[in-house]
């Protein structure tokens, strides 16, 4: 989770920088961001599904 935390706040910041309107994105980014308060660093990246209201 930690690394693609990462990712996804260095991809928010390139869109910033290029003054990019991308909702879509904006919202992955927010899902994300979320998800640190409710899933550890250590675990796999694909629980972001639970978090989102989209899995168990």
């Amino acid at each position: 989770m930690q690394l693609m935390r990462k990712d996804v706040r260095l991809a928010k910041k390139l869109m910033a920088d290029m003054q990019l309107d991308l909702p879509v994105a904006d919202q992955i980014a927010q899902i994300w961001a979320a998800s640190e308060d409710c899933i550890a660093d250590a675990d796999d990246f694909n629980c972001i599904i639970k978090n989102a209201g989209l899995g168990e």
